[in-house]
């Protein structure tokens, strides 16, 4: 039984250790992000010029249809559905729509 726990602490030590390593990744490359493609070197910090991306719950009907349910307001309402938590969340749009940075600023937050 001490191998059980060992490894659950050495796991859940690793998974300590990669949320740590993650966000100090994005402090250092995505704290700031740049303006416009067309202005380099001019960058702003993430929390001045953010602003919340409009996110839809979009549901898979089982003809394969997708209808959007909802709108999202808020960080919880992505992750937690029908009071279920969702480990996995599939994030399309178009392009320079905010994907990434709404990804940073979640890691960020």
């Amino acid at each position: 039984m001490k191998k059980t726990n060992s490894k659950e602490t050495d796991y859940n030590h690793d998974i300590l250790d990669f949320q740590r390593r993650l966000k100090q990744y994005y402090l250092d490359n995505l704290r700031h992000v740049p303006v416009s493609p067309w202005v380099p070197n001019h960058d702003k910090y993430l929390m001045e010029i953010y602003f919340t991306p409009e996110i839809h719950q979009i549901v898979a009907e089982k003809d394969g249809k997708k209808l959007k349910a909802g709108q999202m307001f808020k960080y919880n309402d992505i992750f937690q559905i029908y009071l279920k938590t969702k480990k996995h969340v599939f994030l399309q749009g178009e392009p320079g729509k905010g994907k990434t940075t709404f990804a940073a600023k979640l890691v960020l937050d």
